[in-house]
């Protein structure tokens, strides 16, 4: 072998040498290099299968609400009595039944107002069973100063009333009350609310 054919071989040889030191050097294997050196003739004969990732594993589809169930049945049909007999049909409407007796009256009220002179007005009250009299101005308008006249100190007060009136003639109040059997009653006062003589009974009408 001639001297230039030495030194291309030790050309080679120092290149084939350098280049494995150099890619240890830079932290690369000369196995993984020269793949990637190699003609691109060879690339079908490697073996470039990869690893496969383990799939995902894929959530369950939620159940779904069950169906519900069906409603109630119908009542059924009424069984036997304790005797064993079973129930009829119900029967006909009655007749209507008479109109009973009136209840007794309920609680009468009533009221009842005049004017007199010396710009005044009374006004005389039934109620729950008792009659008031009343007095005030009306110039101006003032409050009521009320008298009860069903009490001791005006005997003779009826049961039953259940109407009132009021009137005036000079200086003397009249006030009169009608009660449910049909009788008349009277009192007067002052206009000072002086009712001396208490309940009359006057003519039934």
């Amino acid at each position: 072998m001639g001297s230039a054919s030495r030194v291309g071989r030790r050309a080679w040889l120092a290149s084939g040498v350098a280049l494995p030191l150099v890619l240890a050097l830079a932290g690369f294997s000369a196995p993984a290099m020269a793949a990637d050196l190699s003609p691109s003739s060879n690339h079908g004969s490697c073996d470039t299968t990869r690893v496969a990732k383990p799939a995902k594993s894929v959530k369950g589809a939620k159940g779904g609400n069950g169906a519900k169930g069906a409603k109630a049945g119908k009542r059924g049909t009424a069984g036997p009595d304790k005797n064993g007999n079973n129930a009829g049909c119900p029967g006909p409407r009655g007749p209507r039944g008479e109109r009973g007796p009136a209840g007794p009256p309920g609680p009468c009220a009533d009221i009842d107002s005049t004017e007199a002179e010396g710009d005044v007005e009374f006004s005389a009250v039934l109620s729950k069973g008792k009659a008031y009299l009343g007095r005030r101005s009306v110039a101006p308008v003032g409050q009521y100063t009320w008298r009860d006249l069903s009490t001791y100190q005006n005997p003779g007060f009826p049961k039953g009333a259940c109407s009132v009136s009021v009137s005036t003639e000079g200086r003397i109040v009249y006030v009169k009350v009608l009660t449910t059997g049909g009788d008349v009653y009277e009192n007067y006062c002052t206009y000072a609310l002086s009712c001396p003589s208490g309940w009359t009974a006057l003519a039934r009408p």
